[in-house]
């Protein structure tokens, strides 16, 4: 299951020991903390308050409530990765062809790119 949600790029919002499970059955009691929570980068910071309910009644499963901060975030600082791409899945000799011919059309080498003092869009 971690695995599945790194590879979504989820994180687990539950906080709490409570069950999200618990309903007798046969005069016996079951629970467990079976239901989880997700979110993605984006919403890191926004998200939070995550608790059970006990008011909602009709499912062995308890409500899961959480705030989510409609507004923008502030003062986070969310470092971006190249996980945001799925590299596994890039055709890397085709990226360099086209990066060597870039660096040809450009007249880019090891002494020119030395010499670079500002920067350059390309």
């Amino acid at each position: 299951m971690a695995d599945a949600l790194d590879k979504l790029e989820l994180h687990i919002l539950n906080k709490g020991s409570g069950p999200t499970f618990d309903t007798i059955r046969g005069g016996r009691r079951f629970s467990s903390c079976v239901d989880i929570t997700t979110y993605s980068t984006d919403l890191l910071g926004k998200i939070g308050n995550w608790r059970l309910s006990g008011d909602v009644i009709g499912s062995d499963h308890r409500a899961i409530l959480f705030e989510l901060e409609l507004g923008k975030a502030v003062g986070i600082d969310i470092k971006r990765t190249t996980r945001k791409f799925n590299t596994r899945k890039a055709n890397w000799s085709e990226f360099h062809t086209k990066l060597a011919q870039l660096w040809q059309n450009k007249s880019l080498n090891v002494t020119s790119i030395k010499e670079i003092d500002s920067k350059i869009v390309l």
